[in-house]
């Protein structure tokens, strides 16, 4: 069995869930907030530029995207100018960046082509008070064809403009032993 980030880290689980409480708590009641704009719940849909939304709904369709390997569907939420800063790459900060949807699909392509049962499992969307930015947790599971088989935690960072993909920021965590 798994161990899950209540399990892992019990004291941040339970501040966030305190988080939680607080925000909801503002939700119907924004006289009680002393913030300078309206804390607004992140379950919510977020009202971003061009009438567009940043929703759980959108973060789970474009991890279902990623699940069914469909490549030109992922590059779709993607803006033109789009990055994802991998999980592993030469870079201590940033990994490895592709820029542009052309880089990102070639890499998918790739990935697919190698681990062809790749799937993202145990998915957990949070989304900012702001509306542009949100963060997946999640279990990746596959089997490369060549290697040993994939079961990792990671999150994606994300961030977002007039509902387009700007930034993926993406984090693994590797267990030895």
């Amino acid at each position: 069995m798994r161990a899950r980030f209540r399990d892992l880290y019990p004291d941040r689980f339970r501040a966030l869930k305190h988080f939680a409480t607080t925000v909801s708590s503002l939700r119907d009641r924004p006289e009680r907030c002393h913030h300078a704009r309206p804390i607004r719940w992140f379950a919510e849909e977020i009202t971003m530029s061009n009438d567009t939304r940043l929703t759980i709904a959108l973060l789970d369709a474009v991890q279902d995207a990623f699940n069914r390997h469909d490549v030109d569907g992922i590059l779709s939420y993607f803006a033109e100018d789009g990055e994802w800063l991998m999980a592993r790459g030469p870079d201590p900060w940033e990994a490895k960046r592709l820029r542009g949807k052309q880089a990102i699909g070639e890499v998918l392509r790739a990935r697919y082509a190698v681990i062809p049962d790749m799937r993202w499992v145990d998915m957990q969307h949070f989304i900012d008070a702001g509306g542009s930015r949100a963060c997946s947790e999640w279990t990746v599971k596959g089997t490369p064809k060549e290697g040993v088989p994939l079961d990792q935690l990671g999150c994606d960072l994300w961030t977002f403009r007039d509902g387009r993909i700007t930034k993926k920021d993406t984090y693994w965590k590797f267990i030895d032993g």
